[in-house]
C-alpha cells in the first residue's frame, strides 16, 4: 500500500508525536480541522468547506510559509497509527515583527496534553534551529486554554493586539530571551515571610497609597493573610519570576463583585512582571465583569491594568492609609 505519509518531511517528533509538513495528501483533514467550531470561534472561519478549497488554503498558506521561510504549521500526528491530530508549527506574518507559534487541535485530541508537548518542541526549534530571541503566540481573549498552553510552555503575557491584517483583539504572549519566565502557583506558607519584606518599601507603599497606616506590624501582617487564605471567596497565587518569589495575585470580592489585585516587588519592576502576572491570573479567573483599583497618580500600575483591557470607569475620592490623607482614586473593570 501506498503511505502517502511518506510524501511529507518529518519535522521532529517527541515522546508521543511526530510533526510533518503538511501536503495536499491532508485534504480531508484540513477540512474536517478548520470547520471546527472552536477552531471557527477563536482562530476564525477559513472558508474552507471542500477539499478543493483545504488544497488552496494549503497551496497559498502553510506550504507557501515552509517554502518562503522553511518553517509553517505542521501536521500533528499520534505515534503508532499516523493518525492526524492536529497543527502546531512556527508562523511569520508580514504585520508582525516576531515570528509566533500556533497550534490547533481536533476535539478528541483536547485534553490529552498534545498542543503542550507539541508547542514545546516547536519552540526549541525556534530557539535552536533559527536562533530566535523573542517568539510570539497569539490567543483569542476567551481562549484560556490556548493561553494555559502558551504558559506551560514558557511564554508570559505581554498585552493586547489587534493584528494589521484582522479586526479582534488579541492577547500577545512572548517568550524573551532576555527576559525572566513568569508563573503562578497558589500561595504556600513560606512566601508569607516574603510577601511582607516586599510591603516593607516605603516606595511601593506610597504608591500603591491604599495599604496599611502600618506596615511593619508582622503580626497584623500575617493575621490578614490567615483570613485571606482562609476565605473561599479569595483565590491567591504567589508570582514567580523564574524561581524567585516576585510578588504576589489575588482575586477577591468587594461588596459582592469581583475585584483583582497585584503586587510585584520593586526588584522586579519595570520587566514586565505585573502584567505577566495579572495575565496569567485572568485566564485562571474567567468570570467577567472583573473590577480592579488604583491610586489615580499611580501611573505604572495603571498601564499594566490597561495592558489587560482593563478600563477606567469611575473616579472617588479616598482616604490612603500610606499617606495619611485623601487622594483621588481609579475603578477600572474588564468586560471581556
Amino acid at each position: 500500500m501506498n503511505d502517502s505519509r511518506d510524501r511529507s518531511r518529518v519535522v521532529l517528533t517527541t515522546a508521543r508525536l511526530v510533526l510533518r509538513e503538511l501536503s495536499f495528501d491532508d485534504a480531508a483533514f484540513v477540512v474536517e480541522l478548520l470547520n471546527d467550531p472552536d477552531w471557527i470561534r477563536f482562530i476564525g472561519d477559513k472558508r474552507v468547506r471542500t477539499e478543493d478549497d483545504a488544497r488552496r488554503y494549503l497551496e497559498e498558506g502553510p506550504i507557501a510559509m515552509v517554502r518562503a521561510h522553511g518553517h509553517g504549521l505542521w501536521r500533528v500526528e499520534a505515534k503508532g497509527d499516523g493518525r492526524p491530530v492536529g497543527v502546531c508549527g512556527l508562523l511569520r506574518r508580514a504585520s508582525v515583527e516576531d515570528p509566533d507559534v500556533g497550534f490547533g487541535f481536533l476535539p478528541a485530541a483536547r485534553g490529552l496534553g498534545y498542543a503542550t508537548e507539541a508547542a514545546r518542541e516547536t519552540l526549541e526549534v525556534g530557539r535552536r534551529r533559527f536562533g530566535w530571541t523573542r517568539i510570539a503566540g497569539f490567543t483569542s481573549p476567551a481562549n484560556h486554554a490556548s493561553a494555559r498552553v502558551l504558559e506551560k510552555v514558557g511564554l508570559r503575557y505581554e498585552g493586547r493586539d489587534r493584528l494589521p491584517d484582522g479586526d479582534d483583539v488579541l492577547h500577545r504572549f512572548v517568550w524573551d530571551a532576555s527576559r525572566p519566565g513568569v508563573r503562578l502557583r497558589p500561595v504556600e506558607d513560606d512566601d508569607v515571610p516574603r510577601f511582607f519584606e516586599h510591603q516593607l518599601d516605603p516606595g511601593s507603599n506610597r504608591e500603591a497609597a491604599f495599604t496599611v497606616a502600618d506596615p511593619s506590624d508582622r503580626a497584623a501582617f500575617e493575621a490578614r493573610w490567615r483570613r485571606l487564605r482562609a476565605d473561599a471567596a479569595v483565590r491567591a497565587y504567589t508570582v514567580l519570576a523564574e524561581d524567585a518569589v516576585a510578588g504576589h495575585v489575588a482575586r477577591f470580592e468587594r461588596d459582592g463583585a469581583p475585584e483583582v489585585t497585584v503586587w510585584i516587588d520593586r526588584a522586579h519592576a519595570g520587566a514586565g512582571v505585573a502584567t505577566a502576572a495579572l495575565g496569567s491570573l485572568l485566564h485562571r479567573e474567567i468570570e467577567r465583569p472583573l473590577h480592579a483599583r488604583v491610586a489615580a497618580d499611580h501611573l505604572a500600575s495603571l498601564r499594566v491594568l490597561e495592558k489587560c483591557g482593563f478600563s477606567i470607569v469611575g473616579r472617588e475620592r479616598s482616604f490612603a492609609p500610606a499617606r495619611g490623607t485623601e487622594i483621588d482614586e481609579l475603578l477600572l473593570t474588564l468586560e471581556s
